[in-house]
């Protein structure tokens, strides 16, 4: 067991490192019971700055996200960077669609129909 086990953690803070225990057995890798706790991501880049790429990559260019990113958090992302994880954030995509296929409607399926009648032009004859 290491107390002591630290990891560094880019985020939109700029670049911190994260000090918590780590259990070690032989011929085996580090268990970090605490980065579940903490919702750390396996990678360097965490969770809200994954996010912040991909809201500025999907303004622009890659340029233009790294631009905003560094004006925001400093440098802590680079070009490369910033497509590897859009395109990690984008991977679950067709799955996601593809779960969402709507099912057939039964005669027991409810059809619900709101109508408000503004915009609605009148004219009279």
């Amino acid at each position: 067991m290491s107390r002591d086990h630290c990891r560094r953690l880019a985020c939109v803070f700029g670049t911190v490192t994260v000090t918590r225990t780590a259990w070690r057995g032989r011929s085996m890798n580090n268990v970090c019971p605490l980065d579940a706790d903490l919702s750390l991501p396996a990678g360097l880049h965490s969770h809200g700055l994954r996010r912040l790429a991909v809201t500025e990559a999907v303004r622009g260019s890659y340029d233009q996200a790294k631009e905003a990113i560094d004006r925001r958090c400093g440098k802590v992302l680079g070009k490369r960077q910033a497509e590897r994880l859009v395109v990690e954030a984008a991977r679950d995509i067709d799955s996601f669609y593809l779960a969402r296929v709507p099912m057939p409607a039964t005669a027991s399926t409810a059809l619900v129909l709101q109508v408000d009648g503004k915009g609605i032009v009148m004219v009279r004859r």
